[in-house]
């Protein structure tokens, strides 16, 4: 499970715009697969999909974007015990539509690079099931620059 919190968009419409807009924040999921080569060093792939931040004017829904991001991870730990504290940075893809909600019939997508930046806790229940925190910066870039995020995700690894 994860949420996500827009850093800068409503920043960059105001200044365009007139208007005081919202963006509420938007949950959604992440998935990784990865290996840990060494017991400080890992590699994963990310996948965190987030649903609908809604873009509002007035308390009023003028559209809403979804987005997904993939990245391939590097993973730093800074202890092995029980509990693991981590650092990691990764580079991959990210993805955004647009959708009107006032039914204009305007969508737009776009995807370009990403950068994601973040750290956590890795909790060991057992050598096979961990509970991890984690909190990221995506950071896109191009078309999607000012769409960056705070992605905020907890969740349950099985260790093969």
């Amino acid at each position: 499970m994860s949420g996500g919190f827009s850093t800068k968009y409503e920043n960059e419409v105001e200044d365009a715009f007139p208007v005081d807009i919202d963006v509420d924040p938007s949950v959604g999921v992440i998935a990784t697969a990865g290996y840990r080569f060494h017991p400080n060093f890992a590699a994963e792939v990310q996948f965190e999909w987030l649903d609908e931040f809604e873009i509002s004017i007035q308390n009023t829904e003028i559209a809403t974007i979804e987005t997904w991001t993939t990245t391939v991870n590097a993973k730093g730990f800074l202890a092995t015990g029980r509990i693991q504290p981590f650092v990691l940075v990764g580079l991959g893809a990210f993805n955004a539509e647009l959708q009107d909600s006032l039914n204009l019939g305007f969508s737009v997508e776009e995807t370009d690079f990403a950068a994601r930046f973040g750290g956590g806790l890795d909790i060991y229940a057992s050598p096979q099931i961990v509970l991890n925190l984690g909190l990221s910066y995506v950071l896109p870039t191009g078309d999607v620059e000012d769409l960056d995020y705070v992605s905020v995700g907890g969740g349950v690894t099985v260790r093969f």
